[in-house]
């Protein structure tokens, strides 16, 4: 279990991929991330052309890293379950 906030996110992002990829590389078999906050996830839709989903993005790259993922909340306000983006 990896317990981060991710408040600040750029600087800790950054950091957590490090972490879970070195975790993996020193033989760690599964990761769950523990983080109260989950930066970038209220960016559910694209409000101006162009504009990037972070939602979907970001959650696809703690899932690439993470088997699980624990918070208190996510910001969903259009989709139901983590799990939907996840």
């Amino acid at each position: 279990m990896v317990l981060r906030g991710l408040q600040h996110p750029n600087d800790r992002l950054v950091e957590l991929l490090l972490l879970a990829k070195t975790a993996r590389t020193l033989g760690a078999q599964r990761l769950t991330l523990v983080s109260p906050y989950l930066a970038y996830m209220r960016q559910d839709m694209e409000f101006t052309p162009g504009e990037a989903v972070s939602q979907r993005h970001i959650a696809a790259l703690l899932a690439s890293q993470f088997d699980g993922v624990i918070t208190v909340d996510p910001h969903l306000h259009r989709i139901h379950a983590l799990d939907e983006v996840m």
